[in-house]
Order: C-alpha cells, then sequence, then structure tokens
C-alpha cells in the first residue's frame, strides 16, 4: 500500500504516471459538503477513478479512499502540495449491537 500511495504522490517513478495521472482527474461531481468537525467550511468533492477528491476553500486538494469488510478496515489518503499521505489498516471493525 505504501508503494501505491508512493506513485500517487509521484514519489516513484513508475510506467504506469499517465494512467495514475487519469484516475486524479474528476468524473463525477457531487457538489458541495460540510463536515461536523469543521463548521464553517465549505468543500467541494468529486470522484475520480477510485478515488473521492476534496478541495477545501484554499484551494488545496486531497484524495482518500477507504472501506472495510469482515471485520478488516482500511484508508488511504493524501495531498499532494503538502507532500503528505497516510496508509491505515486495520483489523478490528466497530459492531453495531
Amino acid at each position: 500500500m505504501l508503494i501505491f500511495l508512493k506513485a500517487n504522490m509521484e514519489l516513484i517513478e513508475n510506467t504506469l504516471e499517465d494512467v495514475i495521472a487519469l484516475t486524479h482527474q474528476a468524473h463525477f461531481n457531487v457538489g458541495t459538503v460540510t463536515y461536523d468537525d469543521r463548521p464553517g467550511e465549505v468543500f467541494e468533492y468529486s470522484i475520480g477513478l477510485g478515488w473521492q477528491i476534496h478541495k477545501d476553500s484554499k484551494g488545496r486538494t486531497w484524495f482518500r479512499h477507504g472501506g472495510n469488510t469482515n471485520s478488516q478496515s482500511a484508508y488511504i489518503g493524501f495531498d499532494l502540495s503538502a507532500l503528505t499521505g497516510v496508509v491505515i489498516l486495520c483489523n478490528y471493525q466497530e459492531v453495531d449491537i
């Protein structure tokens, strides 16, 4: 996952650079969204090929994707302008009882 993250952040050379760049383009515009933990901020939200793309009011863009199955959870996200990324893998998923 870290190699995949580095490839998406253009930190390693690879033969798929053009294909990866295509996945970073917005293919569906969801619209504006807000988040409870960031009151007063509005984000532009769109979908790329496999990525959820968020743009904040300052023009920063970050890409993310996450999910879970069979009590396993995963998240990957990065901000190209800040050269910051994260991969989180977890073998626990909260269960509602």
